[in-house]
C-alpha cells in the first residue's frame, strides 16, 4: 500500500492511499469522457495531470504534460522514483 499527500498551492493538503500498480491523477471531466483514479477538483489540476505507477518494485510520479506541472517536496519533475 502507498501513501501519497497533495498539497494545493492555496496550502490545504489531503492524503490518499493506494494498492493499484498505477493511478491517474487529474480533474475529472465528464463531457470530454475524463475520468482519473485519484479526482482533484481545483483549478490549477489539469484534466490527466500526472500518473503514479509502480516498476520493478518501486513506485514513480510522472507529469503528464499539465500546465501548471507536478512537484515533489517542492521541486518540478517530470519522472522521479517515490520509493
Amino acid at each position: 500500500m502507498a501513501k501519497l499527500k497533495v498539497r494545493l498551492p492555496n496550502g490545504s493538503e489531503e492524503a490518499y492511499t493506494f494498492s493499484e500498480e498505477e493511478i491517474y491523477i487529474g480533474k475529472d471531466d465528464l463531457s470530454q469522457q475524463i475520468e482519473n483514479d485519484l479526482a482533484i477538483d481545483d483549478e490549477t489540476v489539469s484534466r490527466r495531470h500526472a500518473r503514479i505507477f509502480r516498476e520493478k518494485g518501486h513506485y514513480y510520479i510522472e507529469d503528464l504534460g499539465s500546465r501548471n506541472h507536478t512537484y515533489v517536496n517542492d521541486e518540478r519533475i517530470k519522472r522521479i522514483r517515490l520509493a
